[in-house]
């Protein structure tokens, strides 16, 4: 009788909880389905831009890589351009012109698609800063160079290394506290005692160095170096703050995939829609041989 009893108890407490359920629904927010604009204005280019169309949240569908979009380049609120779908060497689609980006000058990229929202981004174009001086160590493969940062407050860079013959960024390091880098490749070695980051894209602020001369010493993680004569060169790109934003909330966004992280909202300068239009100007200098 005990054994009953003990049996009983647990299956009438399942019956009343169960009995107390409520079925609650809940319409999520869905956001429409907008343009999303990627491109990165270099004075002395043409201009580039990649379009995509963004999808819901939980939306099994892949962003969409449209080749139908209408793409304007418009500078000083006049239309110089219409861009045209191209492909790269990979297949991969993107909209360009031979229209030459000029420095100092206020660009508009307007992207239109049938059912959709007209989206648009802007920016100020950049002039080139400068690398005044460059020393290489071969042996350490220690690099220093110099610039001089305008007089104006609120500049922003990206450090780049890159063989003459491709395209394709070289790691470095370094302890200078005003670099961070803001790609998925970076991360500090665990062998060095003062604070040594690795990465690619080394991004700065001249907030500790307005209107001064800034020496960047690094080291170049290229181990073909004492094999290889390919020239290598050091590139400062004077970008602009949206840009600087953009990379660095993307940055956040890639840590946030952490499933105990916040979610982190990626900086956007594109009005009824997604995305970036960045501005930039680059130097670049050869180091070696």
């Amino acid at each position: 009788m005990i054994q009953i009893k003990y049996f009983l108890f647990p299956l009438i407490s399942l019956v009343l909880f169960s009995s107390c359920e409520t079925t609650i629904e809940y319409d999520l927010p869905q956001e429409p389905n907008k343009i999303t604009i990627d491109s990165k204005l270099v004075e002395g280019d043409t201009p580039v831009v990649h379009v995509f169309t963004s999808t819901y949240t939980l939306s099994r569908d892949n962003p969409g890589k449209p080749k139908n979009a209408e793409v304007s380049l418009i500078e000083n609120g006049i239309e110089v351009s219409k861009l045209t779908v191209q492909s790269n060497l990979y297949g991969e689609t993107y909209y360009s012109s031979d229209y030459q980006i000029l420095p100092n000058e206020l660009y508009r990229v307007q992207v239109s698609l049938p059912e959709y929202e007209t989206a648009f981004g802007e920016g100020l174009t950049k002039e080139a800063v400068p690398v005044s001086s460059t020393i290489f160590d071969t042996s350490s493969n220690d690099l220093e160079f110099t610039f001089q940062d305008p007089p104006t407050s609120g500049d922003y860079y990206l450090i780049t290394v890159k063989s003459l013959t491709d395209s394709y960024p070289i790691s470095y390091s370094t302890n200078d506290v005003v670099i961070n880098f803001f790609d998925e490749y970076t991360f500090d070695d665990p062998f060095s005692s003062g604070g040594e980051k690795i990465g690619q894209n080394g991004y700065m602020t001249d907030e500790l160095f307005n209107g001064k001369t800034k020496t960047v010493r690094m080291t170049v993680r290229d181990i073909d170096i004492p094999h290889n004569q390919t020239p290598r060169l050091i590139e400062l790109w004077h970008i602009s703050e949206d840009l600087y934003n953009h990379e660095r909330t993307k940055a956040v966004a890639w840590q946030s995939e952490n499933p105990f992280s916040e979610p982190a909202q990626i900086y956007s300068n594109i009005t009824n829609g997604y995305g970036i239009v960045g501005t930039a100007a680059v130097d670049r200098k050869q180091f070696f041989p």
